[in-house]
């Protein structure tokens, strides 16, 4: 062996890095385990570099060599296990969010201090529907023009901005039902959770310690999977390594192909720190558009138990696009966090170019009559409008959005389709067909003017078929282990009446 390394050495360097690069290089890459934390051979295979511990000039000359000539992929993740804390974690998630906005909207004080004039500076939308909700008393629950995760940032640091006054005096229960409070209110204000969070027994546990405080019980409604996205995968990979094997890493490609817990829509915001430190990472994130942003609507009505009925190959195009939209929404803000120019991209579909291009067709139309609406905004169309109303309505998407479109079609954006989608709508003549039209109807028009059915076509798997795979079957239901509730109960003696059911879902 000591002779055969001796050849290998003694070749010009030229020769050795072309033997190291064949040596490391896999047709398909690597692909990242969970459950082992390493990365492997597409076929399952362990990743072998035992040349490199052979002498130390070859440990050397092949140091990140592997990360470097081979893409690492990630993919959507699913066991028991983690679909059962996946479930719990987003319900931690969705009513800690909402209890913080609700504290923060429901203190009308806030509007007369002098930070909140600081607040509106910084955050002008935001700020004048706080003002707003403080004279109607209503809670505003649309995105109202914003990305999900914007209005989320914005709760976030307004409530911590207003913790800073002395003057501050949050009422914790303010506009809060008996069972909606999740802990004392410094804690809801100074902390966090990061939606690309990896759920983990642990990582449960330790989140009902710190906010749950009244009698809650988090079961999914209904036998559904919760899947990890690919993007939570990949952040949880990146944070275990060192910085030298994250700045020899080149390229990333996430495979979102399920639909996945805690808006996975915006995990890409957790690559921004890694794509800063190494300018040489180019990620690209592909949504499969059947399989994840088809599904995401039912799959939250299949946890709430709620049952649809619809034909076997229909698939209603609106919840599609009302996906997409969300999807690109949170991509093209990444730039403005701080995302480097280059170093990522979000390709929407691309499996099946000629039924996708079909399908968004919608998203297109949805651009199509929001440029209609805020056009007749501008020129006094539109009877009864102010900014709260018609930006908070159905029509429209969020600020940007026709533009965003203009630009994925043209290949000027951080998103991209995997097909060809072509415009065919007059937006000037349907301005002028709704001249004098109040809110109202342009409401009720989309019932008939938009692309509502898309037949599936043979060539691909039948609607209903895609359901299934997200639905449990009583065999399947995972349970929570005698040690975990039995760690709930040690560490959480002051939470006796918290419900955590064995079952992942109830019946």
């Amino acid at each position: 062996m000591e002779s055969q390394h001796s050849r290998l050495i003694s070749l010009p360097r030229e020769i050795r890095d072309m033997i190291y690069h064949e040596y490391v290089y896999s047709e398909e890459g690597y692909m990242y385990d969970l459950p082992s934390g390493k990365l492997r051979h597409a076929s399952g295979a362990l990743v072998d570099l035992n040349l490199r511990h052979t002498c130390a000039q070859i440990a050397n000359e092949t140091r990140g060599l592997a990360l470097k000539q081979n893409t690492i992929t990630f993919s959507t993740y699913y066991s028991d296990e983690t679909s059962m804390y996946g479930a719990r974690l987003e319900k931690l998630m969705k009513d800690f969010t909402l209890t913080k906005a609700k504290l923060l909207w429901y203190q009308p004080w806030i509007t007369e201090l002098d930070v909140f004039q600081e607040l509106a500076g910084r955050y002008p939308n935001h700020t004048s529907l706080l003002l707003s909700h403080s004279m109607s008393g209503v809670y505003p629950r649309q995105p109202w023009g914003q990305a999900g995760s914007t209005r989320r940032r914005f709760v976030a640091s307004a409530l911590k901005r207003l913790a800073e006054n002395p003057e501050c005096d949050f009422k914790p229960d303010a506009g809060l039902a008996h069972d909606e409070s999740t802990g004392d209110t410094d804690t809801i204000v100074w902390s966090d959770i990061l939606p690309w969070t990896v759920p983990t027994e642990s990582t449960v546990i330790d989140l009902i310690r710190k906010f749950s405080t009244r009698q809650r019980s988090y079961n999914c409604g209904g036998r559904v999977k919760h899947y990890i996205s690919a993007a939570a995968m990949c952040i949880h990979f990146l944070s275990s390594i060192t910085n030298e094997a994250l700045l020899e890493i080149r390229n990333i490609r996430i495979l979102e192909d399920h639909h996945a817990v805690g808006w996975a829509e915006c995990h890409a915001q957790g690559l921004i720190p890694f794509c800063k430190k190494n300018p040489r990472l180019r990620i690209e994130r592909k949504a499969d558009l059947w399989r994840n942003l088809s599904v995401q609507t039912f799959h939250a009505d299949m946890v709430r138990g709620v049952r649809r009925t619809y034909e076997d190959d229909i698939l209603r195009s609106g919840v599609t696009s009302s996906a997409v939209i969300t999807w690109i929404g949170e991509a093209i803000v990444l730039p403005s966090l701080g995302m480097p120019a280059g170093s990522f991209r979000l390709v929407i579909g691309g499996a099946h170019p000629r039924e996708e291009a079909s399908l968004l067709q919608h998203t297109l139309w949805d651009a199509t009559i929001q440029e209609a609406l805020e056009s007749s905004v501008r020129r006094r169309f539109v009877s009864q409008s102010s900014p709260l109303k018609w930006r908070s309505h159905i029509c429209y998407k969020f600020d940007g959005f026709p533009k965003a479109l203009s630009d994925i079609r043209n290949g000027k954006s951080i998103v991209s389709f995997g097909c060809k989608v072509e415009q065919k709508s007059n937006i000037e003549s349907i301005v002028e067909d709704r001249r004098g039209w109040s809110l109202t109807q342009w409401n009720d028009a989309r019932a008939w003017d938009s692309p509502w059915d898309f037949a599936y076509p043979a060539a691909l798997p039948r609607w209903n078929d895609i359901l299934q795979e997200y639905k449990l079957d009583k065999a399947g239901v995972a349970y929570v282990g005698s040690a975990s509730r039995c760690l709930l109960r040690r560490e959480l003696p002051g939470l006796k009446d918290i419900r955590l059911s064995k079952k992942i879902c109830s019946d």
